[in-house]
């Protein structure tokens, strides 16, 4: 049941878990229970995305440089090559 219940409103997310317990006949405190452990375990998983998201730009901002770095070098090469091939069919003729 896990990621069914997007809102924007806060608590909200709890009253509809609750109210689909409710629909399948459960007590309150089995209501209440379950409900809490939902939350519980929604709010670990959440900090683990975070977490998860943290790492992900730190490694990003640590490889961007050297990526931005042979990226020009490449291009450079590239253009290099492009360049002096244009020259050598041009002086052929």
């Amino acid at each position: 049941m896990k990621g069914f219940y997007y809102t924007t409103k806060p608590g909200s997310i709890r009253d509809l878990f609750e109210e689909d317990l409710r629909s399948l006949g459960l007590s309150e405190k089995e209501i209440a229970k379950s409900a809490d452990s939902y939350m519980k375990g929604r709010k670990q998983d959440v900090e683990k995305l975070k977490k998860n998201c943290r790492n992900e730009v730190k490694k990003i901002k640590k490889s961007a440089p050297l990526k931005i770095t042979a990226k020009t070098f490449g291009g450079a090469a590239i253009g290099f090559g492009l360049s002096d091939l244009i020259s050598y069919i041009k002086s052929d003729k």
